[in-house]
């Protein structure tokens, strides 16, 4: 028997199961540099929803920007790439200059391997509704001139 000094009312019990799939918006929390298994490194992130129903929820990705293979590290550039185009930041130096910029994230509903449970992917990002630039005025053509 273990003598617990515990109050459960004093914490917040917290929700694992993988949020509905749709358009969310987010920060950027974490970012760590970490080893693959096979010797090359990735980004890995760590997001978290900043309003509505699951506000305050975790989501990650991983970025694969050194890898063997040409592909995953160009998707893995690509979206990079879409996360820096979202958040503002052109030429990053590093991931930390891309936390706590707001970004909407498109996440989806993925089925593990290895359990066959489902899990959360994110699959696109984009700017936030409010930091969509505005599209550039064009004048219209064949419109006479008024002078």
């Amino acid at each position: 028997m273990a003598t617990l000094d515990f109050n459960a009312s004093e914490y917040v019990v917290q929700d694992y199961a993988p949020i509905e799939p749709g358009e969310y918006n987010a920060i950027i929390i974490e970012s760590n540099d970490k080893p693959t298994a096979k010797g090359g490194r990735y980004v890995a992130l760590k997001l978290q929803i900043v309003d509505g129903k699951y506000q305050n929820r975790t989501l990650y990705d991983n970025l694969n920007l050194w890898n063997r293979s040409e592909q995953a590290q160009n998707i893995a550039r690509g979206t990079l790439a879409a996360i820096c185009k979202a958040v503002g930041v052109a030429n990053p130096p590093n991931t930390a200059v891309l936390h706590n910029k707001r970004l909407r994230v498109v996440v989806a509903l993925e089925k593990r391997e290895d359990t066959g449970e489902f899990k959360n992917v994110i699959k696109a990002y984009r700017p936030c509704d409010n930091m969509v630039a505005a599209a550039p005025v064009v004048a219209p053509t064949g419109v006479a001139k008024p002078w």
